[in-house]
């Protein structure tokens, strides 16, 4: 959906006041279906992916940098503690996945 603020207003009856009234009438606003893409899993072999690239966030949530650098940290974790690079992915994974779920 494209349109002003009003057509915003319409659409999202919740969104503060204030808000809208920051937007000229005139401003065109895209209004979207918010998507989420999830993956059965994040790695192969010795590649692996992280952060938006495993579980892209919508954009208006800000959190796509903060999950990327929480997956750096334990990937690093499982890498450094894992027998093998297999079972370190496996573990990261096993380990980021409920967080990635919950938000």
């Amino acid at each position: 959906m494209v349109g002003g603020s009003s057509s915003l207003a319409a659409a999202s009856p919740d969104c503060p006041r204030r808000s809208l009234d920051s937007l000229n009438a005139a401003d065109p606003v895209h209004v979207g279906a918010v998507e989420w893409i999830s993956l059965d899993r994040w790695h192969a072999d010795r590649v692996v992916i992280i952060g938006d690239a495993a579980h892209a966030a919508p954009p208006h949530m800000g959190a796509g940098g903060s999950l990327a650098v929480g997956d750096a940290l334990v990937l690093a974790q499982e890498l450094r503690e894992g027998d093998t690079i297999q079972t370190a992915l496996q573990a990261y994974e096993a380990r980021r996945r409920p967080r990635i779920n919950w938000v």
